[in-house]
C-alpha cells in the first residue's frame, strides 16, 4: 500500500491549497496535506525527476475541506520527487525529499 488519503478537518477553506510534506527530507512515512473549497475531482500524485509518475496518493471526487495523502514508509526510493495536485483548473507543486 503506497497511500492513503483521508479527511482531515470539518472546515472549508476558501481556496484550494496543496501543503507541504511532512517530515522532509522524510526517512520513513510522508504526511502531504491538501485542501478543497469544494467538492469535486483531485488527484495528488508523485513524480521522479525523469517525469515519470511512481504514486497515486489521491485519485477521485473529494469532499470540500482539508485532506491528508499518506506516503507508507518504504514506498518510495532515496531520492527527490515532486508531489503534484490537480483539480480542476488548478495546478500545484512541492517537493519532496527521501533519505534512508
Amino acid at each position: 500500500d503506497v497511500a492513503t488519503a483521508g479527511a482531515q478537518a470539518a472546515t472549508v477553506p476558501a481556496e484550494f491549497v496543496l501543503g507541504l510534506p511532512v517530515p522532509n527530507p522524510a526517512p520513513g512515512a510522508v504526511r502531504i496535506p491538501y485542501a478543497v473549497p469544494e467538492a469535486g475531482p483531485v488527484e495528488v500524485s508523485v513524480w521522479d525527476v525523469l517525469g515519470r509518475r511512481v504514486a497515486v496518493l489521491a485519485d477521485g471526487v473529494t469532499e470540500a475541506g482539508g485532506h491528508e495523502a499518506v506516503v507508507a514508509p518504504g514506498a518510495l526510493a532515496a531520492g527527490t520527487y515532486v508531489v503534484r495536485m490537480q483539480a480542476g483548473a488548478f495546478s500545484a507543486t512541492t517537493r519532496l525529499t527521501v533519505v534512508r
